[in-house]
């Protein structure tokens, strides 16, 4: 196995273990996050799933009548003249 190898490997590795992608790229020494992104988005397909896992779990435990209305974009602005 070559350093390159080895490389990929610790990439792959600490993506698994869910560490942030900026500081996997700092650790890499990317320029940049999309350079990172570009390698290795494809381990980040369980991301999305483990989000809304994460979201459907809190709306399961969240208490109906501690939920409150979020104004949506305009909505409490009057209207135009």
């Amino acid at each position: 196995m070559g350093l390159h190898d080895l490389r990929h490997t610790a990439a792959s590795i600490m993506i698994a273990e869910g560490i942030p992608i900026a500081v996997v790229s700092k650790t890499l020494r990317h320029a940049t996050l999309a350079t990172t992104i570009n390698l290795y988005g494809h381990l980040f397909k369980d991301s999305a799933d483990q989000a809304v896992n994460a979201l459907a779990r809190a709306l399961d435990q969240a208490q109906p009548d501690r939920l409150r209305a979020v104004p949506r974009g305009d909505d409490d602005l009057p209207l135009a003249a």
